[in-house]
């Protein structure tokens, strides 16, 4: 008698989906019969890390390989075929659990004609047929698992199934977390390399880099994966260097409920290829640097943070410098759409400043503070008050503009900026392009100057920026010196 042999392999890392295994079929029982619902393979392992799924043997044309959800020795009759065999393999850790719909052809004495046979290694072999499938059965970490399927000549009975699920402890899979699975176990230790640690996709992701961020001999953090906040993160109290490493940038979302990031305590951050995003606090949503600390954010991304001051960075005696870097879309209830320096500094070098809002310095806004802007677009950023771009009304605090192109900014009062006590602005080789301000008396498209403010503009070009009055410079006292400037209606 002639039997074909079937050989298929099945190896899971990270977590494999759940996978059904049929043989047979019935007309009785349709939903027995019917195909799942299947993803291609290609999507199954983009999605799941590897899963392998192979045939060799004459009879392969009786398996479904193409598609890991649906690997079957199905032919087109009632039952399942005569003369069938095959041999499946599973690597742990996971789960074989039978379908309740099990029909196997019995013999009179026990499993002699047609049988699944379940067996591992140092153990005896066990044979199963009749109606009563095998019972759930567990493969430990790297342990082989066998199921050997057999039919002889005659017919048999309907069929079974079973499927293969991946358990935990293993490889972890890839946020997000679903939240229908159990607890997983605590994170495992960290795995350094020197003053190095590298973080890829794992659920454990943010625990990791909450946990290098805190570990005192670890200085360098390379990141491979997007990490979504479900708590906050470890301050920075040292010199530490956080580096994106994924396809675009690496993402640090703080999921609209946790301040992203905190350097404090003379602590020195870097971050380069990194976005962060939705961030809440009250003082600055994505980043705070106080304690005489600095931080360097370079070919990076603030997006979508808000907060009462400082809707992405507030400054509190520290330094802060950005360069090739987006910040849009974040908001303050207050003032500092994208941030709020007091008594700090504040560089920003080539970067974007665009649809920032808040209620007075949609882009900016201080209390005794350095900003210096070179070579930077500020676009579309809008204050409810005051301020479209800045806003300073305290003393000792120096602004300067260069190189940089303002445009499309509006407010109440100032649609780029309102300065008034001791604040010196000083503006060089810019462009102030549809700034407008909203106010009936007293607006001032571009600048709003008042008492002992004073502001310095040089080789600067104005075009189409409005108000009700002032058009586009309002004074209230203070001074201006103007240089080689240009405007136009």
């Amino acid at each position: 008698m002639h039997f074909a042999l079937v050989s298929v392999c099945l190896c899971a890392a990270v977590l494999a989906p759940r996978i059904k295994l049929i043989a047979g079929e019935s007309q009785e029982n349709p939903n027995f019969l019917a195909r799942p619902a299947i993803q291609s393979r290609e999507l199954l392992k983009s999605e799941s890390g590897s899963v392998e799924v192979s045939c060799t043997g004459e009879s392969c044309d009786l398996i479904d390989v193409q598609h890991v959800s649906n690997v079957t020795t199905l032919v087109s009759r009632r039952d399942y075929g005569n003369s069938e065999s095959a041999e499946l393999h599973t690597v742990g850790p996971v789960t074989i659990s039978f379908d309740s719909v099990f029909d196997v052809e019995p013999s009179a004495s026990g499993c002699g004609y047609d049988f699944i046979e379940l067996s591992r290694r140092n153990e005896s072999a066990m044979k199963y047929c009749g109606v009563e499938p095998p019972p759930e059965t567990e493969v430990d970490v790297d342990e082989q698992f066998n199921i050997t399927w057999f039919s002889d000549g005659g017919k048999g009975g309907e069929g079974w199934s079973f499927y293969v699920t991946v358990r935990f402890p293993s490889p972890p899979p890839v946020p997000p977390w679903p939240p229908h699975l159990p607890p997983y176990p605590a994170a495992p230790p960290l795995e350094t390399n020197g003053s190095t640690v590298i973080i890829q996709p794992s659920w454990y992701a943010m625990e990791h880099l909450s946990e290098a961020i805190a570990n005192s001999y670890i200085v360098n953090i390379e990141l491979y994966t997007d990490v979504s906040l479900t708590s906050d993160l470890s301050s920075v109290s040292k010199e530490l260097s956080i580096i994106g490493l994924c396809e675009w940038r690496c993402t640090i979302d703080g999921a609209q409920a946790f301040q992203v990031l905190r350097v404090t305590g003379g602590g020195n951050l870097t971050l380069k290829n990194i976005t962060l995003r939705n961030g809440l606090g009250g003082l600055g949503g994505a980043l705070v640097v106080d304690g005489e600390s600095s931080a360097t954010i370079l070919q990076s991304a603030l997006l979508h943070n808000s907060a009462d001051f400082g809707g992405a960075i507030y400054i509190l005696d520290g330094t802060v410098t950005v360069e090739d870097t987006e910040l849009s879309g974040n908001e303050a209830a207050q003032w500092g759409g994208m941030a709020f320096v007091e008594r700090g500094e504040l560089h920003l070098r080539g970067c974007i400043v665009e649809a920032n809002t808040a209620t007075k310095g949609a882009g900016f806004s201080a209390t005794a503070a350095v900003i210096d802007v070179q070579g930077t677009s500020l676009e579309s950023n809008s204050a409810v008050e005051q301020g479209g771009v800045y806003f300073f009304e305290q003393d000792g605090i120096e602004v300067t503009l260069r190189e940089s192109v303002l445009r499309n900014n509006s407010a109440t009062f100032g649609g780029v900026g309102r300065i008034q006590n001791l604040v010196t602005a000083v503006a060089e080789g810019c462009t102030f392009e549809s700034n407008r301000a909203a106010a009936a008396a007293g607006g001032g498209g571009v600048f709003m100057i008042s008492q002992n403010a004073a502001l310095e503009v040089e080789g600067c070009w104005f075009h189409n920026s409005t108000a009700q009055s002032g058009g586009v410079t309002r004074f209230y006292g203070g001074k201006h010196i103007v240089q080689r400037a240009q405007s136009q209606p």
